[in-house]
């Protein structure tokens, strides 16, 4: 059974034929991921994602739920996300702003 898990949704009126038109491998309006044409709805930059970033993040989420169930009594845990990029994830094809794993 699947768990929602909430990602903090909001819609970017900024992105409207921007975003579905990037491609991170090729475009140069990416750089290290981050959309040079969009700014998140926060004025901060933004990563361009696909439909996979959704699955990873809940991967991700359920993973460590698991993980700091099974070892709450063992040792104190402490997570650094190396590729957590600017925290907040735009869908190209959407216009939707998510939060990322670092938040």
């Amino acid at each position: 059974m699947r768990k929602n898990i909430n990602l903090n949704k909001k819609f970017n009126k900024n992105t409207s034929n921007v975003c579905n038109k990037c491609d991170r491998k090729l475009d140069d309006n990416i750089v290290n991921s981050l959309c040079k044409l969009v700014m998140g709805i926060d004025g901060e930059k933004i990563r361009c994602v696909g439909n996979w970033a959704y699955q990873k993040i809940y991967y991700i989420t359920r993973y460590f739920d698991i993980f700091t169930v099974g070892m709450k009594n063992k040792w104190n845990i402490n997570y650094i996300e190396i590729c957590s990029g600017p925290g907040r994830c735009i869908y190209r094809n959407e216009s939707n702003e998510y939060d990322g794993t670092a938040l």
